[in-house]
Protein backbone atom coordinates (compact mmCIF):
# COMPACT_ATOMS: atom_id res chain seq x y z
CA UNK A 1 0.00 0.00 0.00
CA UNK A 2 0.95 3.56 -0.41
CA UNK A 3 0.07 6.75 1.31
CA UNK A 4 -2.80 8.78 -0.31
CA UNK A 5 -1.79 12.02 -2.03
CA UNK A 6 -3.37 14.70 -4.27
CA UNK A 7 -2.75 14.33 -8.00
CA UNK A 8 -4.30 14.42 -11.46
CA UNK A 9 -6.60 11.74 -12.69
CA UNK A 10 -6.76 11.21 -16.41
CA UNK A 11 -9.00 9.06 -18.50
CA UNK A 12 -7.59 7.60 -21.69
CA UNK A 13 -9.91 6.17 -24.29
CA UNK A 14 -8.66 4.16 -27.21
CA UNK A 15 -10.80 3.47 -30.22
CA UNK A 16 -10.45 1.96 -33.64
CA UNK A 17 -12.15 3.20 -36.78
CA UNK A 18 -12.35 6.22 -39.02
CA UNK A 19 -12.54 9.74 -37.68
CA UNK A 20 -15.34 11.72 -39.33
CA UNK A 21 -16.24 15.40 -39.03
CA UNK A 22 -19.45 16.51 -37.35
CA UNK A 23 -20.41 18.48 -40.43
CA UNK A 24 -18.52 18.70 -43.72
CA UNK A 25 -18.95 21.45 -46.31
CA UNK A 26 -17.50 21.38 -49.81
CA UNK A 27 -16.75 24.99 -50.75
CA UNK A 28 -17.28 25.86 -54.41
CA UNK A 29 -17.10 28.84 -56.71
CA UNK A 30 -19.94 30.48 -58.60
CA UNK A 31 -17.44 31.80 -61.17
CA UNK A 32 -15.09 30.16 -63.60
CA UNK A 33 -11.54 31.41 -63.74
CA UNK A 34 -7.97 30.91 -62.63
CA UNK A 35 -6.99 30.68 -58.97
CA UNK A 36 -4.83 33.73 -58.27
CA UNK A 37 -4.32 33.16 -54.54
CA UNK A 38 -5.06 30.28 -52.18
CA UNK A 39 -4.89 31.37 -48.55
CA UNK A 40 -5.54 28.08 -46.75
CA UNK A 41 -4.02 24.64 -46.54
CA UNK A 42 -5.01 21.31 -45.05
CA UNK A 43 -5.56 21.46 -41.26
CA UNK A 44 -5.77 25.27 -41.21
CA UNK A 45 -8.37 26.62 -38.82
CA UNK A 46 -10.76 29.13 -40.45
CA UNK A 47 -13.49 31.37 -39.17
CA UNK A 48 -16.71 32.29 -40.91
CA UNK A 49 -15.92 35.07 -43.40
CA UNK A 50 -12.21 34.25 -43.77
CA UNK A 51 -10.89 34.41 -47.32
CA UNK A 52 -10.04 30.95 -48.66
CA UNK A 53 -9.07 31.78 -52.23
CA UNK A 54 -9.19 34.55 -54.84
CA UNK A 55 -9.73 34.18 -58.56
CA UNK A 56 -7.96 36.25 -61.19
CA UNK A 57 -10.34 39.13 -62.00
CA UNK A 58 -8.46 40.83 -64.86
CA UNK A 59 -11.00 39.72 -67.50
CA UNK A 60 -13.88 40.55 -65.16
CA UNK A 61 -12.37 44.01 -64.51
CA UNK A 62 -12.37 44.69 -68.26
CA UNK A 63 -15.96 43.49 -68.65
CA UNK A 64 -17.03 45.67 -65.72
CA UNK A 65 -15.35 48.74 -67.21
CA UNK A 66 -16.97 48.05 -70.61
CA UNK A 67 -20.37 47.73 -68.95
CA UNK A 68 -19.84 51.04 -67.09
CA UNK A 69 -18.93 52.70 -70.39
CA UNK A 70 -22.06 51.23 -71.98
CA UNK A 71 -24.09 52.67 -69.10
CA UNK A 72 -22.63 56.13 -69.68
CA UNK A 73 -23.41 55.84 -73.40
CA UNK A 74 -26.98 54.77 -72.61
CA UNK A 75 -27.40 57.77 -70.29
CA UNK A 76 -26.11 60.04 -73.05
CA UNK A 77 -28.70 58.56 -75.44
CA UNK A 78 -31.40 59.43 -72.88
CA UNK A 79 -30.22 63.05 -72.85
CA UNK A 80 -30.19 63.08 -76.64
CA UNK A 81 -33.69 61.56 -76.81
CA UNK A 82 -34.97 64.14 -74.28
CA UNK A 83 -33.57 66.96 -76.42
CA UNK A 84 -35.12 65.50 -79.58
CA UNK A 85 -38.47 65.13 -77.82
CA UNK A 86 -38.36 68.73 -76.59
CA UNK A 87 -37.51 69.91 -80.12
CA UNK A 88 -40.34 67.93 -81.76
CA UNK A 89 -42.85 69.05 -79.12
CA UNK A 90 -41.86 72.69 -79.69
CA UNK A 91 -42.24 72.27 -83.46
CA UNK A 92 -45.67 70.68 -82.98
CA UNK A 93 -46.73 73.50 -80.62
CA UNK A 94 -45.70 76.11 -83.23
CA UNK A 95 -47.67 74.29 -85.92
CA UNK A 96 -50.73 73.98 -83.67
CA UNK A 97 -50.50 77.71 -82.90
CA UNK A 98 -50.25 78.48 -86.61
CA UNK A 99 -53.22 76.19 -87.29
CA UNK A 100 -55.23 78.05 -84.66
CA UNK A 101 -54.24 81.51 -85.95
CA UNK A 102 -55.00 80.58 -89.58
CA UNK A 103 -58.39 79.18 -88.69
CA UNK A 104 -57.36 75.65 -89.68
CA UNK A 105 -56.08 76.59 -93.14
CA UNK A 106 -52.38 76.10 -92.63
CA UNK A 107 -50.40 73.90 -92.03
CA UNK A 108 -52.10 71.05 -93.84
CA UNK A 109 -53.62 68.12 -92.06
CA UNK A 110 -50.88 65.83 -93.44
CA UNK A 111 -48.17 68.11 -91.99
CA UNK A 112 -49.93 68.09 -88.61
CA UNK A 113 -50.24 64.28 -88.66
CA UNK A 114 -46.53 63.98 -89.49
CA UNK A 115 -45.60 66.34 -86.65
CA UNK A 116 -47.72 64.38 -84.16
CA UNK A 117 -46.18 61.11 -85.35
CA UNK A 118 -42.71 62.63 -84.98
CA UNK A 119 -43.48 63.54 -81.36
CA UNK A 120 -44.80 60.01 -80.71
CA UNK A 121 -41.63 58.49 -82.19
CA UNK A 122 -39.48 60.82 -80.07
CA UNK A 123 -41.40 59.73 -76.95
CA UNK A 124 -40.90 56.07 -77.86
CA UNK A 125 -37.19 56.69 -78.49
CA UNK A 126 -36.90 58.26 -75.03
CA UNK A 127 -38.58 55.27 -73.39
CA UNK A 128 -36.31 52.93 -75.33
CA UNK A 129 -33.24 54.90 -74.20
CA UNK A 130 -34.43 54.76 -70.58
CA UNK A 131 -34.91 51.00 -70.89
CA UNK A 132 -31.37 50.70 -72.26
CA UNK A 133 -30.11 52.57 -69.17
CA UNK A 134 -31.96 50.15 -66.89
CA UNK A 135 -30.44 47.19 -68.76
CA UNK A 136 -26.95 48.70 -68.61
CA UNK A 137 -27.32 49.38 -64.86
CA UNK A 138 -28.37 45.78 -64.29
CA UNK A 139 -25.34 44.55 -66.24
CA UNK A 140 -22.99 46.75 -64.19
CA UNK A 141 -24.51 45.41 -60.95
CA UNK A 142 -24.16 41.85 -62.23
CA UNK A 143 -20.45 42.31 -62.98
CA UNK A 144 -19.92 44.00 -59.61
CA UNK A 145 -21.58 41.02 -57.87
CA UNK A 146 -19.33 38.69 -59.85
CA UNK A 147 -16.31 40.69 -58.65
CA UNK A 148 -17.38 40.00 -55.08
CA UNK A 149 -17.83 36.29 -55.87
CA UNK A 150 -14.23 36.12 -57.13
CA UNK A 151 -13.21 36.06 -53.46
CA UNK A 152 -14.17 32.72 -51.98
CA UNK A 153 -14.90 32.95 -48.27
CA UNK A 154 -15.52 30.40 -45.56
CA UNK A 155 -19.23 29.97 -44.80
CA UNK A 156 -18.53 28.50 -41.33
CA UNK A 157 -15.96 28.22 -38.55
CA UNK A 158 -13.97 25.03 -38.92
CA UNK A 159 -10.84 23.23 -40.07
CA UNK A 160 -9.80 22.69 -43.68
CA UNK A 161 -9.80 18.92 -44.18
CA UNK A 162 -8.53 18.79 -47.74
CA UNK A 163 -7.34 21.37 -50.25
CA UNK A 164 -6.76 20.29 -53.83
CA UNK A 165 -6.73 23.64 -55.64
CA UNK A 166 -3.43 25.34 -56.44
CA UNK A 167 -2.50 28.81 -57.68
CA UNK A 168 -2.87 28.93 -61.47
CA UNK A 169 -5.38 26.11 -61.59
CA UNK A 170 -8.56 26.65 -63.60
CA UNK A 171 -11.72 26.73 -61.50
CA UNK A 172 -15.08 25.76 -63.00
CA UNK A 173 -18.28 27.47 -61.94
CA UNK A 174 -20.08 24.65 -60.17
CA UNK A 175 -20.18 23.07 -56.75
CA UNK A 176 -17.20 20.88 -57.60
CA UNK A 177 -15.00 23.86 -58.49
CA UNK A 178 -12.99 23.70 -55.30
CA UNK A 179 -13.54 20.02 -54.80
CA UNK A 180 -11.54 18.91 -51.84
CA UNK A 181 -11.57 22.24 -50.00
CA UNK A 182 -13.64 20.69 -47.25
CA UNK A 183 -14.25 22.46 -43.99
CA UNK A 184 -15.07 20.56 -40.84
CA UNK A 185 -17.60 22.71 -39.07
CA UNK A 186 -17.13 22.99 -35.34
CA UNK A 187 -20.88 23.15 -34.84
CA UNK A 188 -20.85 21.09 -31.66
CA UNK A 189 -18.21 23.32 -30.00
CA UNK A 190 -19.26 26.75 -31.27
CA UNK A 191 -23.03 26.46 -31.14
CA UNK A 192 -23.54 27.01 -34.87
Amino acid sequence: TEEAKTGRISLIVTAAGNLAPTNQIIVGSELSGTAKEVMVDTNDQVKKGDTLAKLDTSKLDQQTERSRAALLAAKARVSQAEATLAETRAALARQEELLKISGGKTPSRAVMDTSRATVARAEADLESARAAVAGAEAEVKSFERDMQKATIISPVDGIVLVRTIEVGQTVRADNQALEGVSIQALADQRGL
